[in-house]
């Protein structure tokens, strides 16, 4: 199957009059929304149906319709249309909401009827569809907010690029951005027997790279290559960003990058290969976590160029990027690849320049998310709701600039690509400010998200007028610290996602309690289970978990959780520790036969100690510590469950609950069961959003921290 892609540029001009929403929609005003749609490359398309709809900033639907580019442009994607928007004071902060109904081959003969993107029902259209990839579903539209003035007209432009499949037969599987055809793999075997995994002895792994011995040994590639076609002016740029290893924590779809690698060196082998050529290579590699890189990979290939294609009598220049990873069996089958690029027509591309997609541009990115211990070749997929594999998803309209941080084209010379001067500690990469958080822009501006509301206690928040993305960040709970001086509780996890949101409707916060002490060793609010204090030495209670909900509080309305840390045991036996686990998904440690509680997952609770009952965690409670000397395990997602028993080095730790994130730009992070001679760390300790003793577990006979949210907007 072959993708190529088109794009479509909505520019959307906005007229504040105070009308009848019920007003009939093909009775324009004569000021008022006007809607425009200009196909950029629509190549065998007659038609593209649009479902178009503005709220005011009350929530009331202004007005609605569904139009095609037939019956409002030029048939080919192009469209117009008026109508008003709400120019009252109260309600003046206005969003537009765009649908992508479908493409079709010829213009359609009944467009049908507005049905928030859906083509059935009322809104089925009469027409010939053309399969593609659509950024939008009907509960997403693609939004954008205006301040709607009285007797003026204001704007909201949407940029948006539609994946549809393509025949090309430069390559086997390939989208096109903006008339560029793209292919995107991961080989990592022959797989000689066609059962669709790799041999785990390594019989059937590519051998391309040479290791330490002078012998070709186990390759996995990354592969990327593009072309713009034949045309003279023609000059195709790819772009990619560091690719990422994750191979010590790897929790459902929740991965720790242990390590990355930089893929713009010069064509040929990277680093040495040997003992410790991996760590040696520290300009193509940057270890992360205390990993050692050479427990994985013994050598590094890089491959780029640009070559002259012809198929079917048909000509095109091709820009490839090959990354080839020398790796280690059986280290490597407990790792994740992850990656991202993209590409343009440096002539010929409004919506992306010098590797930078603009702010609110719809585009598509190519992802690699790949486990290593079950991909065999792993080729592109199209279509929606993939998330594994090699894939394409696109950016959105609630985003900042994406900008990639690395680039090659023919006309690309290294070093010679940044020019901005970047403000605020940003630095230039490939014609592009690489700014750090609360800046973005050409010059490091001050971004989106500039606005704050901090939260220490359970409460609503109702989002503001005009407001239609936030950022949150929540902190978990710290579990309580054990019995004795050093049987830390765990720190609590750390949770972050863009969300879209809409103006005045009430999200609901959830800030997790820390768990009590030894001596008091109640749960944390929010989910932290109760600590055991039953004869053989005090246990502490884990803490909460804290995030944000929509509509309610409950597992199936969770839009960001972070998870608490569990809480600390009992040390009876010298230097032997009991640490609650890290919240977001660290285990409790153990002193004797007996494990500690294990940690939540995104699926389950952690198992816990059951002799006096099932005390494992569940959906956002951790297992109570009831039974023997045993620590609490922290809220989440799912709880983490209670320390496991009580052996000879004394009352088991609670295990830390997990966290959950929904939206764009996530991040999830453990929190630590215990630092150097210190109370358990939270994670993302540093962020300078986090205040005080939050999130950090109690030392021994010490409650827990707090958990903490933070609302950017």
């Amino acid at each position: 199957m072959r993708y190529p892609l088109f794009a479509v540029v909505a520019t959307l001009a906005l007229t504040g009059c105070v009308m009848d929403p019920n007003a009939p929609a093909d009775d324009p005003p004569d000021h008022g929304v006007a809607i425009e749609l200009a196909a950029l490359n629509l190549t065998g398309v007659g038609d593209v149906v649009w479902d178009l709809q503005v709220d005011n900033g009350g929530g009331d639907v202004v007005w609605q319709r569904r139009i095609s580019s037939s019956g409002y442009g030029d048939g080919a994607g192009s469209a117009s249309y008026l109508g008003p928007c709400d120019a009252e004071p109260a309600v003046a902060d206005n969003i537009v909401k765009v649908w992508v109904v479908g493409v079709y081959a010829s213009a359609v003969n009944d467009a049908g009827s507005f049905a928030s993107g859906a083509d059935t029902g009322a809104g089925a259209v009469d027409g010939t569809p053309v399969a593609f990839q659509n950024p939008t579903t009907t509960a997403a539209p693609l939004t954008r907010g205006v301040t709607c003035q009285p007797n003026a007209d204001v704007f909201a432009q949407f940029d948006v690029a539609l994946m549809r499949p393509a025949q090309q037969g430069f390559f086997d599987v390939a989208v096109n951005f903006d008339d560029i055809f793209c292919s995107a793999k991961l080989h990592c075997c022959d797989d000689a027997d066609s059962n669709g995994v790799c041999a785990s002895d390594g019989s059937e792994d590519i051998a391309l790279l040479f290791d330490a011995s002078g012998a070709r040994a186990s390759t996995m590639v990354l592969g990327f290559a593009c072309t713009a076609g034949p045309r003279d002016d023609v000059e195709t740029e790819l772009y990619m960003d560091p690719v990422e290893l994750a191979c010590t924590t790897n929790i459902g779809t929740f991965h720790i990058t242990d390590f990355t690698i930089d893929p713009s060196g010069a064509p040929g082998n990277q680093c040495t290969a040997g003992a410790d050529g991996m760590s040696s290579c520290t300009d193509v590699i940057a270890e992360v976590n205390g990993v050692d890189a050479d427990t994985f990979l013994y050598q590094i290939g890089v491959y780029r160029g640009v070559e002259q294609l012809t198929s079917g009598g048909q000509g095109a220049r091709k820009a490839y990027w090959n990354l080839a990873l020398g790796v280690k069996r059986p280290a490597i089958a407990s790792c994740w690849l992850q990656a991202q690029a993209t590409v343009d027509d440096a002539a010929d591309s409004p919506a992306i320049a010098d590797g930078t997609i603009g702010a609110g541009v719809v585009y598509p990115v190519v992802h690699w998310n790949v486990d290593l211990a079950a991909c065999t070749a792993e080729e592109l997929t199209f279509g929606a709701g993939v998330s594994e594999g090699v894939f394409t998803a696109y950016t959105g309209t609630a985003g900042d600039a994406r900008s990639f941080t690395y680039g090659f084209g023919p006309g690309f010379p290294a070093g010679t690509f940044c020019d901005p001067i970047c403000d605020n500690g940003g630095t230039c990469i490939y014609g592009a400010c690489d700014c750090p958080e609360g800046y973005s822009g050409a010059a490091c501006e001050v971004a989106p998200f500039d606005e704050q509301t901090l939260f220490t206690l359970n409460t609503t928040w109702q989002v503001p007028a005009g407001v239609t993305a936030i950022r949150v960040k929540a902190w978990g709970a710290g579990g309580g610290g054990g019995g004795t001086s050093q049987d830390y509780g765990g720190g609590g996890g750390f949770a972050q996602a863009d969300l879209a949101v809409t103006p005045g409707e009430t999200l609901y916060v959830q800030v997790g309690g820390g768990g009590g002490r030894a001596s008091s060793p109640s749960g944390g609010t929010n989910g932290g289970g109760q600590g055991g204090n039953s004869g053989l030495g005090a246990t502490a209670g884990g803490g909460g978990y804290s995030g944000v909900f929509r509509t309610s509080v409950s597992q199936a309305n969770a839009l960001v959780v972070a998870g608490g840390g569990g809480g600390g045991g009992h040390r009876s036996t010298a230097n032997v520790y009991q640490h609650g686990g890290g919240g977001g998904g660290g285990d409790g440690t153990n002193g004797g036969p007996n494990s500690g509680g294990g940690a939540g997952t995104e699926s389950a609770g952690g198992s816990g100690y059951n002799a006096g009952g099932p005390l494992a965690g569940g959906a956002g409670a951790g297992g109570d510590g009831s039974h023997y000397s045993i620590g609490g395990g922290g809220g989440g997602y799912f709880g983490g469950g209670s320390g496991n028993g009580f052996g000879t080095g004394g009352g088991t730790a609670g295990g830390g609950g997990s966290g959950f994130v929904s939206g764009t730009n996530t991040i999830q992070l453990a929190g630590q069961g215990y630092g150097d001679a210190s109370p358990g760390t939270p994670a993302n300790a540093t962020d300078p959003d986090r205040a005080g003793p939050r999130g950090v577990g109690g030392a021994g006979n010490t409650d827990g921290g707090g958990g903490y949210v933070v609302i950017r907007y």
